[in-house]
């Protein structure tokens, strides 16, 4: 089965212009941060959001998504716990996905911040020698959102 192409017309038609540039402009840094980082992880487009996946084994690690309204979220996968303990807030926590989201200014968001958090979701999705996930809630370890 072929994956489903989006384009950015596609986007254009969930969001307005000026939004989509930011979800662009989210995915560009989340890159250069990965290739700075080192990390092998790949930009997978969904229909409402763009999965960063580990070219090894497929796993997503983090993303960008569209949010209601205005906002644009940066979700990272199984690192609730970890989420917790760190003076970052985040927006909610999507049991079904294990994923915790943080809201992106429209103005842009240092996504170093995220720095520790991200670098963990990297290497629970395969990254820096892998390994298994921690402990989760059932089947959430293979959910891509």
């Amino acid at each position: 089965m072929t994956e489903p192409t989006y384009s950015r017309d596609h986007y254009l038609s969930l969001a307005d212009a000026s939004r989509v540039d930011q979800f662009y402009r989210g995915i560009d840094r989340l890159k250069a941060l990965c290739a700075e980082q080192g990390w092998s992880l790949n930009p997978f487009f969904r229909h409402h959001y763009c999965a960063f996946k580990s070219a090894d084994k497929g796993l997503a690690a983090f993303g960008i998504k569209f949010g209601e309204g205005d906002h644009l979220f940066l979700y990272i996968k199984r690192v609730h716990d970890e989420a917790t303990g760190i003076p970052i807030r985040y927006e909610r926590f999507l049991e079904e996905y294990d994923q915790v989201e943080y809201a992106l200014e429209l103005g842009g968001s240092d996504l170093k911040v995220f720095l520790p958090l991200l670098k963990l979701a990297w290497r629970w999705a395969g990254g820096g020698g892998g390994g298994a996930a921690p402990p989760g809630p059932a089947g959430a370890r293979n959910a891509v959102r």
